[in-house]
């Protein structure tokens, strides 16, 4: 319809094709919305300055669709160049700049490039800081992104303390059951389990696990890997005929493997309850 509308470069089309890619991307149609980006941030690019907010967007929302299909390449050149471009707009604090500076901290940490990720964490942070005078969504995200990298790096003292900020202010944000809470126990489990902690960590993942169970449906991704979270540390611990319990309940989901997506979990549950069976005949 846009098209037969706007014949030439137009905004509003623009705009109609990056929704479409996004449609797109957010199915799975990576082949479909690819060429969509590309015809979206081209047509951005011949409608908008140089320093025009909208052409960060398309440029930015270009970068995460390559970074997502894992082609970094092309996704760090527009990551940076959105943010150079926000740069120049934004001579103060401003909340699409704070998320910007976030996104290339993500994927220069995803790159294993820490030198260039831990600044700008901290420097979204700090403008999220000063933003966000009380709690605020975004500001527990990069509280927690942080911790994350700190938590990888085995900087377990900074990890904790930002860990547990986290989980405190999404407390405080969401009243009830919420996603980011749930994933604030797990990612505060970990770091105990890391921390070879897993007393402290089982009350952590127990709550992520039934908060989710109120969540989420029975095939959704989410539960699955919270329920294996939970399997795997009573594994870990030798509590085998607990582990298998909830391996045998993960083994009965419906779910697509290409929804898992942390390497671990690929394992899968076939596998891993043979593991847990042979381990309780040696315990026999």
């Amino acid at each position: 319809m846009n098209r037969r509308l706007y014949p030439g470069d137009n905004p509003n089309l623009a705009k109609s094709i990056s929704n479409l890619a996004r449609c797109c991307r957010l199915q799975g149609k990576y082949a479909e919305a690819e060429p969509l980006y590309k015809e979206a941030l081209s047509m951005a690019r011949k409608i908008y300055s140089e320093d025009n907010p909208e052409l960060a967007s398309f440029i930015s929302a270009a970068a995460s669709f390559f970074n997502i299909k894992g082609m970094s390449n092309q996704a760090s050149p527009l990551y940076e160049e959105a943010l150079r471009i926000q740069r120049k707009i934004f001579k103060s604090d401003n909340p699409d700049l704070a998320n910007t500076i976030s996104n290339l901290a993500n994927f220069y940490d995803e790159q294993g490039n820490a030198d260039k990720a831990e600044p700008l964490y901290i420097e979204a942070l700090e403008m999220r800081k000063r933003l966000f005078k009380e709690d605020h969504p975004d500001l527990a995200n990069s509280i927690s992104n942080l911790a994350s990298f700190y938590d990888a790096r085995h900087i377990f003292d900074k990890a904790e303390s930002l860990y547990k900020s986290a989980l405190e202010m999404r407390q405080r944000i969401y009243k009830g059951d919420h996603p980011d809470i749930a994933l604030s126990l797990n990612n505060l489990a970990f770091h105990h389990i890391n921390h070879s902690q897993p007393e402290l960590a089982f009350p952590l993942l127990d709550s992520s696990l039934a908060m989710n169970r109120r969540l989420f449906t029975s095939q959704s991704p989410v539960l699955l890997n919270s329920i294996y979270n939970l399997a795997k540390l009573y594994e870990d611990i030798g509590k085998l005929s607990e582990a298998e319990k909830l391996y045998n309940e993960a083994s009965q989901k419906s779910i697509s493997e290409s929804d898992i997506k942390s390497a671990y979990r690929k394992t899968f549950i076939s596998g891993i309850k043979k593991g847990v069976a042979e381990k309780m005949l040696d315990a026999k």
